[in-house]
């Protein structure tokens, strides 16, 4: 994996000169070198937690959300979608979402707008993780 991931990066910066990396457009350059850096990390990943074993309490929230992941990604889907529906109404006759009065009126007094949009991305997977956790707990997998 590590091999080929590297491949991959070196393909995708090569092929750079030629075709330029580009997100929005998704391509080929781009394509090869962020599947190659996917790579060279799942390799990474591979080696220090199955063949090393360096695992412990800092591993817990990705094991919680790998042995359910199907779950998580469906409690993420509908808590996104339900906060989004979920409005309040201000004082001054306004209405927002949920999120945008948790960002607006909670974490942008705290932060610059980039930190204060990491911040409620890391509070809602914080979220997903204490719902979680139960699951784990009991040894409830939902699978199909």
């Amino acid at each position: 994996m590590l091999v080929f991931g590297a491949i991959g990066v070196v393909s995708g910066e090569l092929f750079n000169v030629w075709f330029p990396i580009n997100k929005k457009l998704w391509t080929s350059s781009y394509v090869l070198l962020h599947c190659g850096f996917a790579l060279v990390f799942l390799g990474l990943c591979y080696w220090l937690l199955d063949i090393k074993k360096w695992r412990g309490l800092w591993t817990l929230p990705f094991e919680i959300f790998g042995v359910n992941a199907l779950a998580a990604y469906a409690l993420s889907e509908l808590g996104g979608t339900g906060l989004e529906r979920l409005r309040f109404h201000l004082a001054d006759g306004t209405v927002i979402t949920f999120q945008d009065y948790v960002y607006g009126h909670v974490l942008l007094p705290l932060a610059n707008p980039a930190n204060a949009s990491l911040m409620y991305a890391m509070l809602f997977l914080a979220s997903c993780t204490v719902i979680m956790w139960p699951l784990y707990m009991r040894k409830i997998y939902i699978k199909l």
